[in-house]
């Protein structure tokens, strides 16, 4: 048993572990994917990030993305089908790789630790209203809630 999973039966004996040593990509996304509730985004490359926003876009899964680059991060919850898709707010031509610029641990866990927060709010149902990004400037400390539109339905 690998340490989170461990953990995670610590918490609770019951909870179902389902562990992968792959690669997500196109040929095995779907089916690696096939039982998630919900998703959260800790993934180090773009391609992957926006076959994580086409997959949950599709089936109106809830997916929590953020990201980090020096010392800027953000977090990002996709809960319902009618708030705007990754690749319509962070266009793929306009937004540069993650690896251009390097990222400190203090800067991932504390992006990480308010994607989790915004992924268990959802789970009991304390949500925030609305879709926002959460726009984080670490090396000022300044935290900013861009709030976006909601789609309207067809």
């Amino acid at each position: 048993m690998d340490s989170a999973e461990e953990k995670v039966k610590e918490i609770n004996q019951y909870a179902k572990v389902k562990k992968y040593k792959k690669y997500l990509d196109k040929s095995n996304a779907d089916v690696l994917l096939q039982d998630a509730d919900i998703i959260l985004d800790c993934v180090d490359n773009l391609a992957t990030r926006y076959l994580l926003d086409d997959l949950c876009s599709k089936r109106s899964t809830p997916v929590f993305f953020s990201a980090v680059e020096g010392f800027k991060g953000f977090v990002y919850s996709r809960k319902k089908s009618n708030y705007p898709p990754y690749s319509d707010i962070f266009k793929p031509a306009n937004h540069p790789d993650c690896k251009q610029k390097a990222s400190f641990g203090a800067g991932v866990g504390l992006i990480s630790c308010l994607q989790c927060l915004e992924a268990i709010k959802y789970l009991t149902f304390e949500e925030n209203e609305g879709p926002f990004i959460m726009d984080v400037d670490m090396k000022n400390n300044i935290f900013n809630i861009i709030r976006l539109e909601e789609e309207s339905a067809l």
